[in-house]
């Protein structure tokens, strides 16, 4: 134990009312002295239900007249804690109870850990290395997997995106004022962590960004990391990516892209989008991709103009016709007005293709499944720019282009499954299919 003494107190967040339940630990001539007290302070116009309200546990720091609180992130009920200590009892309760005070005790034995201070703001960047060095808890385990990719060589790029994630995890933790250990990882906890990726609307940085608009497949890619920190340290999820994230395709049809396209718009930027939007449905290209093109990605092949890339993501050559040859000019014009553009981001993208949406007055909604739920919404809410390759796709297949073709042109693997997330039977093909009865 350093030289400080802690407690741990009851406090109900925003709200005067405070019921605490103490144990002051110090050392005192080598040996360790513990004082046990007990308070509860009311203050008027409001009453603390002890019955009812979950409390939070604080650890109560107190370093030469001076005192600090830090949230252990753990909630209890009043009537379960006296004396410092979490009451265990022989009812239906008593797992719950057990399991609040083995991390309780956990905290404590992280207190014990920080040693000497000299101020008393040191025990929060004390307790904060303490934790990082604790593989048993998520932000340990990033940090342990960290530095066997490290000294296994592995690229910056693959370490950079560990630790991106890790302090995605962390800022999580915050939001949550909860600390998690690997082994106590549920499908719940995964599925709260997925919805605040999604919803979250300001990065570490501060950048703005619109809410909601990471991608399905961001986040699982998110899952799958985290996936691989586990298995390093001996731990299985079984959080499964098919079933969380399994969509109904939804992209738009021709009329609704031509609709886009013949927009008439004063704002110099949301043009370029919209621009950088259609060349994307009519292209398939993915949004890395397209964000680097140049006029030497501009070919002639036979009568036709041609798009033609090379996939970061699969290391796949594509050529997609774009116009007859006599209109290089106008694409070449096209691309460069794009390129010359220099403040392109995918967060400002996914917005702007939201606001288009809306400008051409589409109003029709999609359907949105979550594992065996499934709920409607409108195309404007969930529109991003993965759906300007699933447009492309889709049209295609629906006019029964070979896939061959289209994984030629969309850069997938031949045989690839993910590109059945690209397309789905439209209602035209129905209706068409069941003509045989009339």
């Amino acid at each position: 134990m350093g030289n400080f003494k802690y407690t741990f107190v009851l406090v109900r967040r925003n709200k005067k009312d405070v019921k605490s339940a103490q144990k002051n630990t110090h050392k005192k001539g080598g040996q360790r002295k513990e004082t046990k007290n007990t308070s509860k302070r009311q203050n008027k116009g409001s009453n603390l239900d002890v019955e009812k309200e979950n409390v939070e546990i604080y650890a109560q720091i107190r370093f030469e007249q001076k005192m600090i609180r830090i949230s252990t992130g753990l909630k209890i009920c009043p009537s379960w804690f006296k004396m410092g200590k979490v009451i265990l009892s022989n009812d239906d309760t008593r797992a719950e109870r057990e399991l609040i005070d083995s991390k309780l005790r956990a905290f404590a034995d992280r207190l014990e850990q920080i040693g000497d201070i000299e101020t008393i703001t040191d025990v929060k960047t004390r307790l904060k290395e303490v934790k990082s060095q604790d593989i048993n808890t998520v932000g340990g385990a990033f940090n342990s997997y960290i530095q066997h990719l490290t000294n296994e060589g592995a690229s910056s790029s693959t370490i950079n995106r560990y630790k991106c994630l890790c302090n995605k995890w962390l800022r999580f933790e915050v939001k949550q004022r909860f600390t998690y250990n690997l082994n106590e990882l549920s499908n719940d906890t995964l599925s709260d962590f997925v919805s605040w990726c999604s919803d979250e609307v300001t990065s570490g940085k501060g950048r703005k960004r619109a809410e909601g608009c990471l991608s399905d497949n961001s986040i699982a890619k998110y899952i799958h990391t985290l996936k691989a920190v586990a298995n390093y340290h001996g731990v299985k999820l079984d959080y499964s990516k098919t079933e969380q994230y399994k969509t109904t395709p939804f992209y738009l049809n021709v009329s609704e892209l031509k609709s886009i396209e013949a927009l008439q718009i004063d704002d110099t930027t949301t043009a370029i989008y919209r621009d950088y939007f259609v060349l994307q449905c009519k292209s398939g290209l993915r949004v890395g991709d397209l964000s680097r093109l140049t006029n030497q990605n501009i070919v002639v092949q036979g009568d036709n103009v041609c798009l033609i890339t090379n996939s970061q993501k699969t290391n796949t050559t594509t050529s997609v016709p774009l116009a007859p040859k006599a209109r290089i000019d106008e694409v070449i014009s096209y691309i460069e007005r794009l390129t010359a553009y220099r403040g392109f981001t995918l967060d400002t993208y996914n917005s702007k293709i939201k606001q288009l949406i809306k400008l051409a007055n589409i109003d029709r909604a999609v359907v949105i499944k979550h594992g065996k739920k499934a709920e409607y919404k409108q195309l404007s809410e969930v529109a991003t720019s993965h759906m300007a390759r699933r447009t492309f796709v889709g049209n295609l297949y629906e006019r029964g282009v070979d896939r061959a073709v289209i994984t030629s042109m969309s850069g997938h693997v031949r045989d690839s499954k993910s590109l059945n997330r690209y397309f789905a039977v439209s209602e035209s093909q129905k209706a068409q299919a069941v003509k045989i009865f009339d």
